[in-house]
């Protein structure tokens, strides 16, 4: 088709267009300009490109205006009939580079004004009619050959989520076009649409606000994804609007469920009735007799083989079938509130219970039932949880406590029964007095986790393998040789992090030499916790997480990979006191303190800062005292006092010894060294330094621990250090 453009100069500013009238795509643009030197010329390009060719582009001005170069189309787009785009444009200057786009178009009939912003660094502003009606579009995305590089996520929360947060994508050939959007409109509607040729389709619908009147809090989610070439699944999820969802029948209230059913193309099916996942209760089915309120849900359902890999692998030509999948949970609760003038408090204790099993019978190479696989597992909590706040004004205090003491017991066929008991107790308290804060935190976690039983051999077990690989919990039963780590300072950082530390000395009641009451000052270094107003990461979660990198390097050096039996290991040597075999094992002031100086780069402040009325509230913890600070005090009357933190409360090697001896045997002992001046002694701030990075040290390798214990790890004993920091 011969490409026919027109031309002309009009305003004032003398703005120079062309335009392109008539009905063209983009392959009549491209051929047009190429007929010009070689006549008869045709494009061919192979799919997909060849459907972007077919792009209408028409009608089209390009237009000059000084520095300025404009581009604008009058498509004739709607957006699922709710917002229909007539002009869109984008401007270039070529003196500041700036880019402009330009959007016009009806909201749900009604005409809106141009808007214009920078897409390079600014987001889509939202769309609003004169009569108040408004767009808002809040992530768009397009694509072409990718994939998510780790596992598809499986309902559209979660693929929204991984797409609007950099994805983590790779090439694929097998992966078509995929597009990707979020977007709002008149403060009602919430939509979500995923258009991913080959991989998966979805849209989620989300009614709020007044405008939905009685159908306020509707959700629908409906998303189809590939599971393998010859495997997908339908995904469906819908929570009823709130008025329909929430019942009271008298002095009964109760809540309706929210309903989620998969249906695999080979017929298999899951129906979830508000199973509460990781413990939330907010989609289960409610029931309340005051002061009784009980949550409830369950699932079952038949699975395919595909969608089921964590069952073990078996013989060519056996198989599993069928296999059932069924959980419940429950939570049973009772609950009282008072207020009573400046006081308000409350009180909830509260009786969880979790059961989730996998049934699946085996079917031999000759088509004959040979035995049952199960993978049962089943957890009981129980919840107290007490808090109380009095505000009289220019004084206020509020205190949070939460107890909980939780068993799981995990069956599975042919192995080692595991068992796991929990206990924690957070106590948070928060003291205002005119404008300073204080917040004091505490928290202590125990947990125990043993095996009962041994593996055997199931009839499902390859040739070459009599027994499954062994699960990280049974190595650490079987454990190693008990051997001790060499420890030296380590650079775990690229470059030194910065932290704030602030001096804050407490008044306290202490005595004089003739044993009367005196007032005295403890010198302590606080540095910020998680908990405060800030939303930065704290400087005592960088230490945290140092610390766990040193026990990493310490344990594993450059080879990145851990078991649990080695973080036992070393946590057990940590704990030894002082009592290390040799100096080489054992965490001392200098190694303390190069690991400090070669990983941080700190600043020490007083606390509260003179600005206190406008600063956010802190949550603090305490930090020891370097040994190499020193401090000098003008008295009243102009005297000085001096503290030299290197020398100052010397501990002898008696004193040292005893103190690890305490903690080995924690048992009474009649008499205690003295903290007496010694020549080859330790300045006391030095041994609080040490115990303080090697208790820090403990504590993160038993979280980690617990991350080993909370997950089935199968097989080989290793994990990247890095992924439990």
């Amino acid at each position: 088709m011969p490409l026919e453009i027109g031309g002309r100069i009009e305003g004032e500013d003398s703005t120079f267009s062309v335009a392109i009238t008539r009905e063209y795509t983009l392959r009549d643009v491209i051929e047009g300009f190429a007929d010009l030197i070689v006549p008869g010329f045709k494009l061919q390009v192979p799919d997909p490109w060849n459907d972007l060719l077919s792009i209408a582009l028409t009608p089209a001005t390009m237009s000059i205006n000084g520095t300025r170069i404009g581009f604008n189309v009058m498509p004739e787009w709607s957006v699922a009939g709710i917002l229909d785009i007539t002009d869109l444009g984008l401007w270039f200057d070529t003196d500041t580079h700036d880019v402009e786009a330009v959007l016009g178009g009806t909201l749900l009939g009604q005409p809106f004004a141009d808007i214009k912003w920078d897409p390079v660094e600014q987001p889509t502003p939202p769309i609003e009619t004169e009569d108040g009606k408004t767009f808002e579009l809040a992530y768009l995305a397009l694509g072409q050959h990718q994939e998510f590089k780790t596992d598809k996520p499986e309902t559209m929360d979660a693929v929204m989520a991984a797409l609007m947060k950099e994805p983590d994508l790779v090439f694929s050939a097998d992966s078509g076009w995929l597009f990707g959007t979020r977007f709002s409109a008149l403060d009602t509607l919430a939509m979500d649409l995923v258009f991913w040729d080959n991989q998966m389709y979805g849209m989620v619908v989300h009614l709020t606000g007044d405008r939905a009147a009685s159908l306020a809090g509707l959700r629908f989610e409906i998303l189809y994804r590939k599971i393998s070439e010859t495997l997908g699944v339908y995904h469906a999820d819908l929570e009823l609007p709130t008025v329909l969802r929430h019942l009271e029948m008298g002095a009964i209230s109760a809540t309706l469920p929210a309903v989620t059913v998969d249906i695999y193309t080979d017929g298999s099916f899951l129906i979830d009735l508000g199973f509460p996942d990781e413990m939330d209760f907010s989609r289960s089915f409610a029931v309340e007799v005051f002061p009784f309120v009980g949550f409830g849900g369950f699932y079952f359902g038949k699975l395919p083989e595909a969608a089921t890999p964590s069952l073990p692998a078996v013989p060519d030509g056996a198989r599993f079938d069928p296999i059932i999948a069924v959980g419940v949970g429950l939570s049973v609760g009772v609950g009282k509130t008072i207020e009573m003038g400046a006081l308000s408090a409350g009180a909830t204790v509260t009786l969880v219970g979790i059961l989730e099993g996998l049934f699946a019978p085996y079917i031999d190479e000759s088509n004959t039932q040979a035995g049952l696989y199960y993978h049962a597992s089943g957890q009981v909590a129980l919840v107290g949880h007490i808090y109380g706040a009095v505000n009289f004004g220019i004084i206020k205090a509020q205190v949070d406590i939460l107890a909980y003491a939780s068993m799981t017991l995990v069956l599975e066929a042919h192995q080692p029964s595991h068992v796991v008991l929990e206990a924690a107790v957070f106590v948070k308290l928060q003291v205002k007095v005119l404008f300073v804060t204080l917040d004091f935190s505490f928290e202590a976690k125990i947990r125990e986790a043993f095996v009962i039983g041994a593996p055997s051999t199931p009839p499902w077990a390859l040739p070459d393998t009599a027994t499954r690989p062994l699960t990280m919990g049974m190595m650490t039963a079987v454990g190693y040789t008990p051997t001790y780590y060499a420890i030296e300072a380590a650079t775990v950082v690229e470059k030194p992090v910065p932290i704030t530390l602030k001096f804050a000395p407490q008044v306290t009641v202490g005595q004089d030499d003739a044993g009367s009451p005196v007032v005295d000052l403890v010198n302590m270094i606080f540095v910020d916790m998680p908990g405060g107003d800030a939303d930065d990461a704290t400087g005592f979660e960088a230490i945290f997480v140092a610390c766990f990198e040193w026990a990493s390097q310490i344990i594993a050096g450059d080879t990145d990979t851990l078991v649990p039996a080695d973080l036992r290991r070393l946590q057990d040597q940590l704990g030894m006191f002082y009592q290390e075999p040799t100096p080489e094992q054992r965490l001392t002031p200098e190694k303390v303190l190069t690991f400090w100086k070669t990983n941080f780069e700190y600043h020490l402040e007083p606390w509260p800062p003179k600005d206190a009325p406008g600063s956010p509230a802190a949550a603090l913890t305490v930090f020891p005292m370097n040994p190499e600070h020193k401090l000098i005090v003008s008295g009243p009357e102009g005297e000085i006092y001096r503290v030299d933190f290197a020398d100052h409360k010397m501990c002898s090697p008696g004193y040292q010894e005893w103190i690890g001896q305490f903690f080995d045997d924690v048992r009474s002992h009649d008499e205690e060294p003295l903290l007496a001046a010694a020549p080859d002694g330790e300045p006391l701030a030095a041994l609080l330094l040490v115990d303080y990075f090697r208790t820090v040290m403990k504590i993160a390798i038993g979280d980690a621990l617990s991350s080993f214990d909370s997950f089935p790890f199968d097989g080989q004993g290793e994990t990247v250090a890095a992924s439990i920091a």
